[in-house]
């Protein structure tokens, strides 16, 4: 099973926290959806977007059905796991588990688009204060 990582998880020091294998991995692209902000998080929010719309992530390969398991308890009922196709940096194509907000928590979504670069000044160390023991 592969994996799309569009928020949190594309970071060492947040994916480490949630896994436990060690695995491959290459910059991917998610079309068809947009990666917005959660009022009140510093975490995203995937929702269905316009088929101009496209998402730059991770791609984790062959994840184990241990750290899948992981993964959904760490996204919680939030999120919904569905499979999609992304394309890789290289032009291929795989498909891949991703985690898209349910619908039903469409009030808590920003219009604004999240930003990993802010992620990563000014979110990370809050997120991983408020987020230990994924596991």
């Amino acid at each position: 099973m592969h994996l799309f990582a569009y928020g949190s998880l594309m970071f060492k020091e947040v994916w480490s926290k949630v896994v436990s294998g060690t695995y491959e991995k290459r910059q991917g692209r998610l079309f068809g959806y947009s990666r917005r902000e959660i009022l009140g998080e510093t975490y995203p929010a995937l929702v269905p977007g316009s088929q101009n719309d496209w998402v730059d992530g991770t791609v984790y390969f062959d994840l184990n059905g241990s750290d899948i398991g992981a993964l959904d308890r760490f996204e919680g009922d939030q999120y919904r796991r569905r499979r999609e196709i992304c394309q890789l940096a290289d032009g291929g194509y795989i498909i891949a588990w991703v985690f898209v907000f349910k619908s039903e928590y469409g009030n808590r979504v920003s219009p604004s688009e999240w930003c990993p670069e802010q992620f990563v000044e000014s979110g990370i160390a809050s997120f991983l204060s408020r987020y230990q023991g994924f596991q």
